[in-house]
């Protein structure tokens, strides 16, 4: 679950490894895995459930981490006109702990995971280098996919705008750094089905007992992000040693 959770909050800053995709605004449907993870259902029988609570305050201190001991964000944007190369201007974007009178966070509220995210970088253009700092809003969807079992996350920013540059350039670089953000990133795996499996040897009993993860649901309540695992259990005697 520790991986689920530092996941979260990677997957918002530094995921990189999601595909390239030239397209501007939210991810397509088809890069998006499995269902919207939904509220959970109170006629649902909750035996075989586990609940899982995550605090606001625990993505704040591991974003403070993050901008404390490591790099800031940084990666390419998607679309620059040439080489950046030994003219100076680097043709990226970074994420900073704070800029534009925006605090990058994680925030939970009206049922949403919110993340405004403070930024600076520059944009090789056809009129020469454009340096400028901004901010952006994003939501953050989580998916759980049955097929393996696992759990994606989909960033989705909402809103750029751009601070430092005139307003005409402003709006070259603003679905620029829109693109940018959506498709360096998603989708996001944030934990495989095996993560949540269980296989809990019982010695006394002489077998294991097995859960596997059948569904998830989650809701953000009282600035808290709570998981609902729903698991099927079975239990398997123990394999006896080979015969010598």
């Amino acid at each position: 679950m520790v991986k689920f959770i530092i996941g979260c909050v990677l997957g918002l800053l530094v995921g990189l490894g999601g595909g390239y995709y030239a397209f501007v605004g939210f991810p397509n449907s088809s890069d998006r895995p499995g269902q919207p993870i939904k509220p959970p259902d109170p006629n649902t029988p909750t035996n075989g459930v586990a609940q899982i609570t995550i605090g606001q305050d625990f993505f704040t201190n591991v974003l403070d981490t993050i901008f404390r001991d490591m790099r800031s964000p940084t990666f390419d944007l998607d679309r620059g006109n040439g080489s950046s190369a030994g003219s100076g201007c680097e043709n990226r974007i970074t994420v900073l702990q704070q800029g534009s009178g925006t605090t990058t966070t994680v925030e939970f509220k009206d049922g949403r995971i919110t993340a405004p995210l403070a930024l600076e970088g520059s944009y090789n253009s056809l009129v020469g280098c454009l340096k400028f700092t901004g901010a952006a809003d994003a939501n953050f969807e989580l998916r759980y996919d049955p097929a393996d079992r696992s759990v994606y996350g989909i960033v989705m920013v909402e809103r750029v705008s751009i601070d430092g540059v005139n307003p005409i350039f402003a709006s070259l670089i603003t679905p620029v750094v829109q693109s940018t953000l959506n498709s360096r990133v998603n989708p996001i795996k944030l934990v495989n089905g095996s993560q949540l499996d269980i296989g809990l040897p019982v010695e006394s009993a002489k077998g294991t007992l097995n859960g596997k993860v059948q569904d998830v649901r989650a809701e953000i309540k009282d600035g808290a992000l709570n998981l609902f695992v729903n698991y099927g259990f079975n239990g398997a005697p123990a394999v006896p040693p080979a015969a010598q």
